[in-house]
């Protein structure tokens, strides 16, 4: 295409007879020839640009193609890879008595006490393996190799050195056939990572992995550009599209436009954690007496004097936080019983907005510019906690995207004071200081439903990426007034309750949900959207769990036989199912003994139905909590197990129900 244009231009209009005084020149007209032709060899260039990178691909696809061929067939030959970093390999024999000490230089590579690099080449190959470096005498073998059965089929990958680096390594040696100190350990190479192909190399562009040259060819969302900017420290390619997903995602909707300030304080160092994502530079925070930063983690109080200062006082700089129009969100990482003190908070001008995991009776509190908390009974003070106040009369208080709570309690005042991490400003001097470590806080206008269930997934997204927490298993616990808990002590006497802290107990996070309703039946549960809304709550994967325990008031009830009141049953998980419930489990009947329901079973015993759940259960759910072998609810007269009512359970019988569902939950969490 080189210079087509332009000739054409020149031809078309050459100078000849002089036309009218108005018309243009035709030098002028020449001119334009040779400006479009820059412009097109520009697009050219780059187009060229683009198919020479994209030319490169093949190679790295390729590459990868081969290393996925390599992982398939050593896996296959049982190699089980160290997770551990191994810097270098020796090149000949290493005296281990003075050799592998801080400062001294192997294969090209200056080591550093605790280093783990690899002995190939002893003269004594019994003395193969895996060392760690000292700071000074002799070295001994890591503590991950030093045993026949840490060694055999071990794998590992070379980070540098002049000669090895990225090579694969092996032990294809069963621990039986070794001892050690005594056993040639012979060490066979298994490839070299396609990290340092020289050929990888150049069709990457120099950059060290595929996925980093493909996020350097993808512009990030400007809030990201504007917070990468602002950090003292460049954020790697890989932490840069980890924040990229989490603005992205908050963005999506409104949430974006609900939020007045927000702190990652699970960030690489603590400048970063400092930063507020909405606007770098604007209320950054200030670290108080020292409270302890670990990276990829958050910020920790000491308990007494350290906290942080946002700088963001809600009356005076919000935009969208107003009377009866907030929220305020925390993210804490620490778990613990008893009191906790205030994970954010602020008291002045006659309202207070505060957060407070978990206190000495066990209670879950938010403060959302009112005189009254939003309480829930809490068995965990880990998790995204969010209490939000959406009109002048409601507080809804939300743990793991799920809600806890409502109260009916009217605004007072909007807060005047600047808003502490770690503690409560209580006007103007930090009150209820904790050392629980807080990962993550924001502040803004009033959120949704499915506002606090997106917020909490980018929030967990972002924080499993980074290794700062796993995310919860998800709980439904769906039924009637024996699921609601009727005649149980409020807010902790109901089986879910309990169920959700014998999962804690077991180190099993769950964010769990009651939503049995007194009265209902199976008919009316179909209709039940409650249920589903949580289906979008972020949760490991498979591990979304509905519990169902209902027949009894659709015998009663509707007075269906026992077989109609399963095929019910039947219609409404299949109907849970399609909804997305991954895994559904059903509880069968105990025995009642008042007035009208003694003849729900027709023989005065739910036998029957039981007999015929069990044998047609697994047509529509995964498992089912048997609880016709629990001895001490069989008997609705036995009053330490049986409310007064011979119908509904005290909390001692409720707390059976919970222990035999955590048994099957936990096959599947």
């Amino acid at each position: 295409m080189a210079n087509e244009i332009r000739d054409a231009f020149n031809t078309t209009y050459a100078d000849g007879p002089v036309g009218s005084a108005t018309e243009p020149q035709k030098s002028d007209i020449r001119a334009i020839g040779g400006v479009i032709q820059g412009v097109t060899d520009g697009i050219a260039t780059d187009v060229l640009g683009v198919q020479t990178t994209v030319g490169g691909l093949p190679a790295e696809f390729d590459a990868l193609s081969n290393r996925v061929d390599d992982v398939e067939s050593l896996a296959s030959a049982g190699i089980i890879w160290t997770p551990n970093t191994i810097r270098v390999r020796s090149t000949a024999n290493v005296n281990l008595a003075s050799g592998l000490v801080n400062a001294a230089v192997l294969n090209g590579v200056t080591l550093a006490t605790g280093d783990f690099v690899f002995l190939g080449s002893q003269t004594a190959p019994a003395e193969n393996g895996i060392y760690t470096v000292v700071a000074s005498g002799a070295a001994s073998r890591a503590a991950f190799a030093d045993t026949a059965a840490e060694l055999a089929h071990i794998g590992f990958v070379l980070t540098s050195g002049t000669a090895g680096a990225g090579e694969r390594w092996t032990l294809p040696m069963a621990a039986a056939a070794i001892t050690l100190g005594t056993t040639a350990l012979n060490f066979a190479l298994a490839g070299v990572e396609i990290g340092v192909s020289a050929e990888v190399i150049a069709a990457r562009g120099n950059e060290t992995s595929l996925g980093n040259r493909l996020n350097n060819l993808v512009d990030f969302d400007p809030a990201s550009a504007r917070l990468f900017a602002a950090m003292t420290t460049p954020p790697t390619t890989s932490r840069k599209a980890a924040y990229d997903r989490l603005i992205t995602r908050l963005k999506r909707g409104d949430l974006w436009n609900r939020i007045d300030a927000a702190w990652m304080l699970a960030a690489a160092d603590s400048q970063a954690a400092g930063l507020n994502l909405k606007g770098p530079g604007t209320f950054t925070l200030t670290p108080i007496n020292a409270p302890t930063f670990t990276a990829d983690q958050g910020y920790a109080g000491n308990g007494t004097t350290s906290y942080l200062k946002t700088g963001f006082i809600p009356s005076t700089n919000g935009a969208y936080i107003a009377l009866n129009n907030a929220h305020l969100a925390v993210f804490n990482r620490t778990e613990r019983a008893g009191a906790a003190g205030y994970l954010v908070g602020a008291s002045g001008g006659g309202g207070n907005l505060a957060i407070a995991p978990r206190d000495a009776t066990n209670l879950l509190q938010s403060l959302i510019l009112d005189s009254s908390s939003a309480t829930s009974k809490a068995n965990t003070s880990h998790g995204l906690i969010v209490g939000v106040r959406d009109s002048s009369s409601s507080n809804q208080l939300y743990r793991d995207g799920v809600s806890r709570t409502v109260i009916q309690v009217a605004g007072t005042a909007l807060v005047n004071r600047e808003i502490y991490i770690g503690a409560n400003n209580n006007n103007g001097s930090p009150a209820g200081l904790t050392t629980d470590q807080c990962a993550f806080a924001c502040v803004g206008g009033k959120l949704t439903v499915a506002d606090v269930i997106a917020l909490n997934n980018a929030v967990y997204d972002y924080l499993i990426e980074v290794g700062a927490a796993t995310a919860p298993s998800l709980v439904v616990c769906d039924g009637n007034s024996l699921t609601f808990g009727t005649n149980s002590t409020a807010g902790t006497g109901d089986y879910p309750y309990v169920l959700s802290g014998l999962l804690t107990a077991d180190a099993k996070k769950n964010a769990l949900k009651n939503t049995g309703i007194a009265g209902q039946t199976s008919q009316m549960m179909m209709n039940a959207a409650d249920v589903d809304v949580w289906l979008g709550v972020r949760a490991v994967s498979g591990k979304k769990v509905l519990l169902c325990w209902e027949i009894l008031n659709d015998m009663r009830v509707n007075s269906v036989s026992a077989q109609d009141a399963i095929n019910n049953l039947r219609a409404y998980c299949y109907a849970r199912r399609q909804a997305g419930w991954e895994k559904i489990i059903v509880i069968n009947q105990i025995p009642t003994g008042a007035g009208g329901y003694a003849g729900t079973w027709g023989a005065g015993s739910p036998a029957t139905v039981n007999a015929l759940l069990a044998s047609q259960y697994a047509q529509f759910a995964d498992a089912l909590v048997d609880l016709s072998g629990i001895a001490n609810l069989q008997t609705p007269t036995n009053t330490t197990y049986f409310a007064a009512d011979t119908i509904h359970l005290t909390d001692a019988g409720y707390a059976l129900v919970a222990g035999a569902a955590k048994t099957v939950v936990e096959t599947f969490i």
